[in-house]
This record gives structure tokens, C-alpha cells and sequence, in this order.
């Protein structure tokens, strides 16, 4: 069997769009970073929504990125 080199981070990333107060970096930012270290795959999350995706989907794509999203749902429990 032959050795998988991976190179892996776990972050929960924000984007700049987010309405609560969070650390803030704009998707381009994020991707640029991401590729910097040679990460092949970035997630971008956000609560109930997830803005700033289609400039964060463009920049991953162009930089040979694979784009991931994920969404914190909020939801009421009404008895």
C-alpha cells in the first residue's frame, strides 16, 4: 500500500457578509490563505445563510480549490 500524504486543518470560517459579530475575512481572503498553505479544500459557514458564497465559489475555483459550504441552522421548537 502505498503513503497518502494529506494535508488537513479543521477551521470554522466565517464570511466578511456575516450579520452577527464574528472575526470577519472576506471569501477572497480565506482562499488566498488556503492556497498559500497548499490546502486543497476550504469550507465556508454561516448561520441560517451563507453570504459571500458566489465570490468565495469564483475565487476557490480559479485557484484550483475545491469549495465546500455548511450551514448552522437555527431552529424553534414550538411544544
Amino acid at each position: 500500500m502505498g503513503s497518502v500524504e494529506q494535508t488537513r486543518a479543521a477551521a470554522r470560517c466565517g464570511s466578511a457578509w456575516l450579520l452577527r459579530p464574528v472575526r470577519r475575512t472576506p471569501p477572497t481572503d480565506l482562499v488566498r490563505r488556503v492556497a498559500e498553505r497548499g490546502i486543497g479544500t476550504v469550507a465556508l459557514t454561516g448561520r441560517d445563510t451563507v453570504p459571500g458564497s458566489v465570490r468565495f465559489v469564483h475565487a476557490a475555483l480559479a485557484a484550483g480549490i475545491r469549495p465546500v459550504f455548511g450551514v448552522d441552522v437555527a431552529v424553534a421548537v414550538h411544544p
